[in-house]
């Protein structure tokens, strides 16, 4: 038997390693020249410099990621760090922690699902009578879910809330990436798979799939009966292929990468911030390069501006330097109430084919947590394995 993972993203990487590192032969097949989908680092030529294609943020909570990255040797690029939040009106900087929230215990509650909360209501709806909701509860809701709390779902936020703030000091705590998002997944992941005996292709787009065969292209690859696929593709590309799954709307993320002349410091000494009061949710720094992270982004941002907002906070002048904007019109799903009642699961109508992605009805928004679960779930349906973990 031959699992057949298409698409090398997180929820490709995390089904074909658990696959392969209990045994199992695998064929990964990714359409663009390298791995890692949304959550990867390449070499920008305007820039000239090596940038991740976006911020993202690795919680404590996320159990299935720290597990992954420990099977791959990925927890050796990653630094433990704090969460701080700066809000750019008051220029008061706090942290998150369990123990010590900006709002009272009774709007966490509230938000956190206490009373009960509908699946059809909205963050908007739940919480907008708060007086933390334009301080807090707003801006978090579009930095966690790239949703607006006007549409998204009340319930999403809260199963989130409750997995951080009950979770404990460490299910706050973020981790970091230092050397840059390819060096802790994708790298090691490809290493992993290749020292297993895995066949790997890049370029290889994947356009029909038969009963008997894969085509990518004019080159078809024979199944034989006892293997398995697993589709890793996100929404627009499952749905070629398998016309009956749902059109599902999908929110924007902006993020510009900024090259100084030198390294700069955030407030604080941090190397990354929570920006509340302004268009920036997130801001990172990594040696030379200062990157914005722009939530729910409906247009593309005039850099100018995104530059005026937050090169005071490091002490630098008004002129804009060498940037490079990335704009990914899909990046997540839209958390409203009707497109997470609308997720699929993993299954597909044929039963020898799974689905794996961040975009699957799951306990958590698209994020890296959940491409990995989902890549997990879709390898144990693939061999009928419901105890299959990653290798530790």
């Amino acid at each position: 038997m031959v699992i057949h993972v298409v698409g090398a993203g997180i929820a490709g990487l995390a089904a074909a390693v658990a696959l392969a590192g209990a045994g199992h032969r695998v064929r990964l097949s990714e359409a663009t020249p390298q791995a890692g989908g949304r959550c990867r680092s390449f070499t920008d030529p305007i820039l000239g410099a090596t940038i991740d294609n976006g911020t993202h943020l690795v919680l404590g909570a996320n159990r299935h990621t720290l597990a992954l990255l420990a099977a791959i040797g990925g927890q050796h690029r990653i630094l433990a760090a704090r969460l701080p939040i700066l809000d750019l009106v008051s220029r008061r900087l706090t942290e998150l922690r369990p123990g010590r929230l900006p709002a009272g215990w009774g709007e966490t509650l509230r938000a956190a699902g206490l009373p009960w909360v509908g699946q059809s209501q909205t963050v908007g709806q739940r919480l907008g009578r708060c007086r933390s909701y334009g301080s807090l509860w707003q801006p978090l809701c579009v930095s966690a879910l790239n949703s607006p709390a006007e549409t998204a779902q009340a319930a999403l936020l809260a199963r989130l809330l409750r997995a951080l703030v009950l979770g404990g000091a460490q299910a706050l705590r973020p981790v970091i990436f230092p050397d840059g998002l390819s060096a802790a997944f994708a790298g090691p992941a490809i290493s992993f798979l290749q020292a297993r005996g895995a066949t790997i292709r890049f370029g290889r787009r994947l356009t029909a799939v038969h009963h008997d065969h894969l085509s990518f292209g004019d080159e078809p690859m024979a199944l034989a009966p006892a293997d398995r696929i697993i589709l890793a593709l996100p929404p627009d590309g499952a749905r070629r292929l398998i016309p009956t799954l749902p059109d599902l709307p999908a929110q924007a993320i902006a993020n510009l990468h900024f090259r100084l002349p030198g390294p700069v410091a955030l407030p604080g000494g941090l190397p990354f911030l929570a920006l509340t009061g302004g268009q920036v949710q997130w801001l990172a720094v990594r040696g030379d390069m200062l990157s914005a992270t722009l939530s729910a982004c409906p247009t593309r941002p005039d850099p100018a501006m995104i530059w005026a907002e937050i090169a005071p906070l490091c002490g630098l002048g008004p002129h804009l330097p060498p940037h490079r904007l990335i704009f990914e019109r899909r990046a997540t799903l839209d958390h409203a109430p009707p497109t997470i009642a609308a997720r699929p699961g993993p299954r597909t109508p044929w039963p020898h084919c799974f689905l794996a992605g961040d975009w699957l009805a799951s306990a958590w928004p698209c994020t890296i947590e959940a491409a990995v679960e989902s890549g997990l779930a879709a390898a144990r349906l693939a061999v009928g394995q419901d105890d299959l973990l990653f290798p530790c």
